[in-house]
């Protein structure tokens, strides 16, 4: 009789369910009594309760499916990532393409590239003595890559306080320390971080090329084999503002006789953070770098651990942290060194020249004179051992490859 009622059940359980209810609440016909009371059967006996109860979770099907989620967030997190950094890059070289855009419009409009350091535009305020010599080259393209009321009001304040600051740019003044979203590349987690509590003093991740000098400065001295950004007038010697003895100098691209897709104008650069940490922004006070160092005696000067001996350079002076300055440091970068070769300085103000960085893998990006960007890797030919000899040099750049990308009329490409 048992094996009847299962196999009843199996055939006709269903059916008897749907009679039921159909009569219940369609009421379009009578209630089938046999159906009720078999449904009852079954309902007492367990039988209906075995096959429509819920199994629950056990705890070791739990630990399977987080350990299967685990894994599957482990393989897609890396690519994520990836894809992230991926957009970050775009908008870096984006924002690098707009830049190097504006110092084409400024070629265009002033018939020269922006000087890095004495300004010919601001020529009249300086030599007044109302306006400082250390104004950059970022300070003068404001107006070009749509900065019109911050340029103008850094303008108007210079004139207001006869001088902002004297020598170099008052950084006390708010418009000089808001950041320019336009120089900071998103990939550079320090480009808006306070640094020793202060604030950015406007920092850019973005630098001019001076050519593949190691050493400083542009503002007094001139190389034959410069890059092409250059100060705007020579005051060596007695040569003063007053007397109208500076020599008025600049690059146009009729200079550039490398080829301008063969020339490096603007580039990538980390900024620093005070720390004595090589692998990140940090930036190491080396004894005894100079003029004729090369730039292995930075990289000898590093720990096995990656950090710099000693004492760091100032955070408030380190690479790439003053935007509107035209201290070396702050403004400028040369093609001596690969891409993310170690950097180091000569004092607290970090007086030596950086190379390309950047928090990319494998390389940096810059933008070339004719406004194209170019992906310079890690691994380009670069000689770091010669001595960066502070005389006037002609002819190809004893860096290699790669210093030659920073000269402007080195000659390398005619002898390819």
């Amino acid at each position: 009789m048992l094996q009847g009622i299962r196999q009843f059940h199996k055939r006709h359980f269903r059916q008897a369910l749907r009679e039921i209810f159909v009569s219940i609440f369609k009421y379009s016909r009578p209630i089938n009594f046999d159906a009720l009371i078999f449904f009852t059967f079954l309902k007492g006996s367990g039988i209906m309760h075995k096959h429509l109860q819920r199994r629950a979770f056990t705890l070791i099907e739990l630990l399977v499916v987080i350990a299967i989620i685990g894994v599957l967030v482990g393989l897609l997190l890396p690519a994520v990532q990836q894809a992230r950094e991926a957009a970050r890059r775009a908008s870096c070289v984006n924002k690098l393409k707009q830049m190097q855009l504006a110092v084409l419009n400024y070629e265009s409009a002033k018939q020269e590239f922006p000087a890095n350091s004495r300004s010919h535009d601001l020529f009249a305020l300086i030599k007044s003595g109302n306006g400082s010599s250390r104004w950059g080259w970022r300070y003068i393209l404001l107006p070009f890559h749509e900065e019109v009321n911050r340029h103008d009001t850094i303008t108007q304040n210079i004139i207001a306080t006869g001088g902002a600051g004297g020598y170099f740019p008052n950084f006390n003044a708010p418009e000089l320390n808001n950041l320019v979203d336009a120089w900071v590349c998103p990939s550079d987690y320090f480009s808006t971080t306070p640094i020793n509590g202060a604030n950015t003093r406007a920092g850019s991740n973005y630098a001019a090329c001076q050519g593949d000098r190691f050493n400083q400065s542009t503002q007094d001295q001139f190389w034959d084999n410069q890059g092409a950004f250059v100060s705007g007038f020579d005051c060596t010697g007695s040569a003063k503002w007053e007397n109208n003895n500076c020599k008025r100098r600049s690059v146009r691209l009729k200079d550039i006789t490398d080829g301008l897709s063969n020339t490096v104008a603007l580039g990538e650069v980390r900024m620093g953070d005070g720390t004595l940490d090589s692998r990140a922004g940090g930036q190491g006070i080396v004894s005894g770098i100079g003029a004729n160092s090369s730039p292995t005696e930075c990289q000898d000067a590093i720990g096995s651990d990656g950090m710099y001996s000693g004492t760091a350079v100032r955070a408030t002076h380190a690479i790439g942290r003053r935007g509107m300055d035209s201290q070396e440091a702050s403004a400028l970068f040369q093609t001596g060194m690969p891409p993310n070769y170690p950097r180091c300085g000569s004092g607290e103000y970090g007086r030596m020249l950086p190379g390309l960085s950047s928090y990319h893998q494998g390389g940096a990006n810059t933008a070339m004179c004719d406004g194209s960007v170019t992906w310079i890797s890690d691994t380009i030919e670069c000689d770091v051992s010669s001595k960066r000899k502070k005389k006037n040099r002609t002819g190809p750049s004893i860096a290699g490859v790669m210093g030659a990308l920073g000269t402007i009329h080195g000659g390398e490409v005619n002898q390819r």
